[in-house]
Protein backbone atom coordinates (compact mmCIF):
# COMPACT_ATOMS: atom_id res chain seq x y z
CA UNK A 1 0.00 0.00 0.00
CA UNK A 2 2.93 2.06 0.13
CA UNK A 3 2.80 2.69 -3.19
CA UNK A 4 -0.48 4.47 -3.23
CA UNK A 5 -1.00 8.09 -3.06
CA UNK A 6 -1.49 9.95 0.26
CA UNK A 7 -4.82 10.62 0.03
CA UNK A 8 -6.05 6.78 -1.09
CA UNK A 9 -4.22 5.53 2.26
CA UNK A 10 -7.31 3.57 3.69
CA UNK A 11 -9.02 3.20 0.79
CA UNK A 12 -10.30 -0.54 0.59
CA UNK A 13 -11.61 -2.08 -2.76
CA UNK A 14 -14.29 -4.31 -3.78
CA UNK A 15 -13.17 -5.63 -6.33
CA UNK A 16 -9.70 -5.85 -7.77
CA UNK A 17 -8.83 -7.33 -11.07
CA UNK A 18 -5.39 -7.97 -11.74
CA UNK A 19 -2.97 -9.84 -14.86
CA UNK A 20 0.04 -11.65 -14.02
CA UNK A 21 0.63 -10.22 -10.79
CA UNK A 22 2.56 -13.41 -9.84
CA UNK A 23 4.94 -12.46 -11.69
CA UNK A 24 6.15 -9.73 -9.64
CA UNK A 25 7.15 -12.34 -7.16
CA UNK A 26 10.13 -10.93 -5.41
CA UNK A 27 7.59 -7.66 -4.32
CA UNK A 28 7.63 -7.36 -0.57
CA UNK A 29 5.39 -7.41 1.21
CA UNK A 30 4.07 -10.59 -0.84
CA UNK A 31 1.36 -9.61 -3.21
CA UNK A 32 -1.39 -11.96 -1.52
CA UNK A 33 -0.70 -10.29 1.76
CA UNK A 34 -1.77 -6.58 -0.66
CA UNK A 35 -4.96 -8.28 -1.52
CA UNK A 36 -5.73 -8.49 2.45
CA UNK A 37 -4.52 -4.45 2.91
CA UNK A 38 -6.73 -3.50 0.05
CA UNK A 39 -9.87 -5.33 -0.18
CA UNK A 40 -12.75 -4.33 1.57
CA UNK A 41 -13.85 -7.20 3.69
CA UNK A 42 -16.33 -9.17 1.47
CA UNK A 43 -14.33 -7.84 -1.17
CA UNK A 44 -13.43 -9.88 -4.19
CA UNK A 45 -9.79 -10.53 -6.45
CA UNK A 46 -9.53 -11.90 -9.47
CA UNK A 47 -6.56 -12.99 -11.27
CA UNK A 48 -5.60 -13.97 -14.73
CA UNK A 49 -1.94 -15.33 -14.60
CA UNK A 50 0.45 -16.94 -17.45
CA UNK A 51 2.08 -20.10 -15.49
CA UNK A 52 5.58 -19.98 -17.68
CA UNK A 53 6.43 -23.78 -16.12
CA UNK A 54 3.36 -24.59 -17.84
CA UNK A 55 3.72 -22.93 -21.13
CA UNK A 56 5.89 -24.16 -24.45
CA UNK A 57 9.38 -24.79 -23.34
CA UNK A 58 12.49 -24.35 -25.98
CA UNK A 59 12.86 -28.15 -25.66
CA UNK A 60 9.46 -29.26 -26.74
CA UNK A 61 10.27 -26.75 -30.15
CA UNK A 62 14.33 -28.61 -30.46
CA UNK A 63 13.00 -31.79 -29.75
CA UNK A 64 11.58 -32.61 -33.62
CA UNK A 65 14.55 -30.56 -35.14
CA UNK A 66 17.65 -31.67 -32.94
CA UNK A 67 16.72 -34.33 -30.34
CA UNK A 68 20.62 -34.28 -28.48
CA UNK A 69 19.95 -30.34 -28.23
CA UNK A 70 16.70 -31.10 -26.71
CA UNK A 71 18.07 -33.04 -23.73
CA UNK A 72 20.36 -30.65 -23.22
CA UNK A 73 17.58 -28.24 -22.23
CA UNK A 74 15.20 -30.68 -20.79
CA UNK A 75 17.58 -31.36 -18.01
CA UNK A 76 18.31 -27.57 -17.84
CA UNK A 77 14.75 -26.81 -17.52
CA UNK A 78 14.24 -29.29 -14.90
CA UNK A 79 16.63 -27.18 -13.02
CA UNK A 80 15.17 -23.77 -14.13
CA UNK A 81 11.48 -24.15 -13.55
CA UNK A 82 11.95 -26.45 -10.03
CA UNK A 83 14.50 -23.74 -8.28
CA UNK A 84 12.86 -22.78 -5.50
CA UNK A 85 15.28 -19.62 -5.80
CA UNK A 86 13.67 -18.29 -8.63
CA UNK A 87 10.37 -16.84 -8.24
CA UNK A 88 9.80 -16.06 -11.44
CA UNK A 89 8.98 -19.08 -12.81
CA UNK A 90 9.30 -22.04 -9.65
CA UNK A 91 5.38 -21.28 -9.03
CA UNK A 92 2.03 -22.63 -10.50
CA UNK A 93 -1.76 -22.66 -9.68
CA UNK A 94 -1.21 -24.51 -6.39
CA UNK A 95 1.18 -21.50 -5.32
CA UNK A 96 -1.22 -18.87 -6.25
CA UNK A 97 -4.09 -20.31 -4.66
CA UNK A 98 -1.76 -21.13 -1.12
CA UNK A 99 -1.34 -17.44 -1.35
CA UNK A 100 -4.34 -16.10 -1.42
CA UNK A 101 -5.46 -18.55 1.24
CA UNK A 102 -2.78 -17.38 3.40
CA UNK A 103 -4.22 -13.68 2.95
CA UNK A 104 -7.74 -14.75 3.71
CA UNK A 105 -9.24 -15.25 0.58
CA UNK A 106 -11.79 -17.76 -0.10
CA UNK A 107 -11.48 -19.44 -3.47
CA UNK A 108 -14.79 -19.00 -5.53
CA UNK A 109 -13.84 -19.87 -8.39
CA UNK A 110 -10.72 -21.65 -10.52
CA UNK A 111 -9.74 -22.70 -14.41
CA UNK A 112 -6.69 -23.12 -16.32
CA UNK A 113 -7.09 -22.61 -20.35
CA UNK A 114 -4.56 -23.27 -22.64
CA UNK A 115 -3.93 -20.58 -25.48
CA UNK A 116 -2.26 -21.83 -28.38
CA UNK A 117 -1.09 -19.41 -31.07
CA UNK A 118 1.37 -19.25 -34.44
CA UNK A 119 5.14 -17.30 -33.37
CA UNK A 120 7.47 -17.21 -35.63
CA UNK A 121 11.01 -17.67 -33.48
CA UNK A 122 13.17 -14.79 -34.02
CA UNK A 123 17.15 -14.50 -33.49
CA UNK A 124 16.43 -11.99 -30.99
CA UNK A 125 14.23 -14.28 -28.77
CA UNK A 126 17.03 -16.94 -29.27
CA UNK A 127 19.83 -14.18 -28.26
CA UNK A 128 17.35 -13.20 -24.88
CA UNK A 129 17.07 -17.03 -24.14
CA UNK A 130 21.01 -17.84 -24.27
CA UNK A 131 21.41 -14.69 -22.50
CA UNK A 132 24.01 -14.86 -19.66
CA UNK A 133 24.33 -12.02 -17.60
CA UNK A 134 24.27 -13.54 -13.81
CA UNK A 135 21.09 -11.04 -12.98
CA UNK A 136 19.17 -13.12 -14.46
CA UNK A 137 18.43 -16.66 -13.98
CA UNK A 138 17.36 -18.11 -17.43
CA UNK A 139 18.56 -20.54 -20.22
CA UNK A 140 21.97 -18.41 -20.85
CA UNK A 141 23.13 -18.39 -17.62
CA UNK A 142 22.11 -22.29 -16.76
CA UNK A 143 23.54 -23.61 -19.58
CA UNK A 144 26.66 -21.39 -19.18
CA UNK A 145 26.98 -23.10 -15.21
CA UNK A 146 27.83 -26.66 -17.70
CA UNK A 147 29.38 -25.50 -20.97
CA UNK A 148 32.89 -24.02 -22.03
CA UNK A 149 31.65 -20.33 -23.36
CA UNK A 150 32.73 -21.95 -26.99
CA UNK A 151 30.27 -24.96 -26.28
CA UNK A 152 27.64 -22.34 -25.54
CA UNK A 153 28.45 -20.43 -28.40
CA UNK A 154 28.31 -23.68 -31.02
CA UNK A 155 24.91 -24.44 -29.33
CA UNK A 156 23.25 -21.05 -29.35
CA UNK A 157 24.36 -21.24 -33.34
CA UNK A 158 22.87 -24.56 -33.97
CA UNK A 159 19.96 -23.57 -32.37
CA UNK A 160 19.36 -20.63 -34.18
CA UNK A 161 20.23 -22.83 -37.47
CA UNK A 162 17.28 -25.00 -36.58
CA UNK A 163 14.76 -22.46 -34.69
CA UNK A 164 15.05 -18.82 -36.14
CA UNK A 165 12.61 -17.90 -38.93
CA UNK A 166 10.36 -20.89 -37.70
CA UNK A 167 7.02 -21.26 -37.40
CA UNK A 168 5.78 -22.73 -34.29
CA UNK A 169 3.03 -23.27 -32.39
CA UNK A 170 3.17 -21.80 -29.09
CA UNK A 171 1.19 -22.75 -25.57
CA UNK A 172 0.06 -20.11 -22.94
CA UNK A 173 -1.59 -21.55 -19.94
CA UNK A 174 -3.37 -18.96 -18.13
CA UNK A 175 -4.84 -19.69 -14.73
CA UNK A 176 -7.94 -17.35 -13.58
CA UNK A 177 -8.90 -17.70 -9.82
CA UNK A 178 -11.55 -15.45 -8.22
CA UNK A 179 -11.40 -15.02 -4.58
CA UNK A 180 -13.88 -13.44 -1.69
CA UNK A 181 -12.07 -11.82 1.19
CA UNK A 182 -12.97 -12.93 4.27
CA UNK A 183 -15.65 -10.88 6.01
Amino acid sequence: TADLPADWQGVRFEHMVGRNVRLDARRDPPYGSLFRELLAPGGRVSLAERVPRRSTRLSELAREVWPEGAAVLERIETGLFGDPGNPLVNWDEETVKSALVQAGVHIVHEEAATYPENRTISAADIARWFKTDPKTDGYGKRLAEVMSARELKTFQAEIEKTLAGREVEWRTEVFFVTGELSK
